[in-house]
């Protein structure tokens, strides 16, 4: 889910759940500025944890596939 997407708020009320904790997951190849921005979203919704994630592609697998 992006940042600035207007239904950010909407869809994250749906977790708001007893015993429900956010994490926001990052992606660690982004630029700086994209993971300022997106962590300061998703903390102003609750966010109190992230996890920086890299995935990257095996050698094995086609080019131009991802998930």
């Amino acid at each position: 889910m992006a940042p600035r997407d207007p239904r950010k708020d909407d869809i994250l009320e749906v977790l708001d759940l007893p015993g429900i904790e956010r994490l926001l997951v990052a992606n660690a190849g982004a630029h700086g500025d994209t993971l300022d921005e997106a962590l300061a979203a998703f903390k102003r919704v609750g966010c109190k944890q992230a996890i920086l994630s890299r995935w990257m592609r095996p050698s094995n697998w086609p080019r131009h596939w991802t998930p």
